[in-house]
């Protein structure tokens, strides 16, 4: 699955390019195209299965998206094509990136970016650290210096501003310090200027415990102290792809083994 013409247009073009150069086809598909193609079988007594069964780019979480579905009878028809699509990509015997499972549409990864960061404290043997959160109804101390995300507004400030009204998370200040970026395709580390080899290797250790062939990881460096984990991405998006998504395509194709025959991206 792709928004190939919309969000992840630019990321779409590098993938096929990628492809091409290793002389194999990429079929850019939207999950109403893979569900129309694809059947799923399931004979009493037998496991089910998938016709056609072929390898899978699970790069997108649904159909682009257009707003909401404008009635009910819309929205549920949405809801049954992500669900069919999911259930293809999670029953499919062939390689499938960032295969879905019951736990989540992108390989064991929370639904919530702030779920998924705190729940890396629990992973063993971790040499990072997390930042710990707070969630209030009000503003609190109005001296403090934690990054402050006021829900009322959408507004992120360090210290909470004027008219922060809440309820907010806050979160230990961390102003200044250098952002570093590991994108994981599967055993490969793709990173952006000089990261520590430990934070290479925590995120591959990430990656690997959420079951993502593909994710991307935030860092905040600290000289002498230990890196703290910022944020998680299963998805790529072409804003916030940072100017590597033909270094990240590469990779991809690399990770697929592409040969002829072709590939559909999901």
């Amino acid at each position: 699955m792709l928004d190939h013409a919309g969000r992840q247009r630019l990321f779409a073009r590098a993938l096929t390019a990628a492809f091409r150069g290793r002389g194999a086809a990429l079929c850019v598909r939207t999950h109403r195209d893979l569900v129309a193609e694809v059947t799923l079988k399931h004979a009493p007594g037998g496991p089910p299965s998938v016709e056609p069964d072929r390898a899978l780019l699970w790069l997108s979480p649904a159909d682009p998206a257009t707003g909401p579905p404008p009635s009910e009878d819309e929205r549920f028809l949405a809801a049954e094509v992500a669900s069919a699509a999911r259930s293809i990509a999670m029953l499919t015997r062939s390689p499938v990136l960032n295969r879905p499972t019951a736990v989540s549409s992108c390989g064991e990864f929370p639904a919530g970016a702030v779920a998924a960061v705190r729940r890396v404290a629990r992973l063993p043997g971790l040499a990072a650290s997390v930042r710990p959160e707070r969630f209030t109804a009000g503003v609190g101390d109005r001296d403090g210096v934690d990054e402050v995300y006021d829900y009322s507004t959408g507004r992120s400030s360090y210290g909470p501003e004027p008219d922060t009204v809440g309820p907010v998370r806050r979160r230990p200040s961390a102003p200044g310090l250098p952002l570093a970026r590991v994108r994981v395709v599967g055993d490969d580390a793709l990173t952006s200027g000089a990261v520590p080899p430990a934070i290479t290797d925590a995120s591959r250790q990430v990656a690997a415990w959420y079951r993502l062939d593909l994710a991307t990881l935030w860092w905040l460096v600290e000289e002498d102290a230990p890196a703290t984990l910022a944020r998680i991405d299963c998805w790529i998006w072409d804003r916030a792809a940072v100017g590597d998504l033909d270094e990240t395509a590469a990779a991809i194709a690399a990770w697929t083994g592409a040969r002829p025959g072709g590939v559909a991206a999901r």
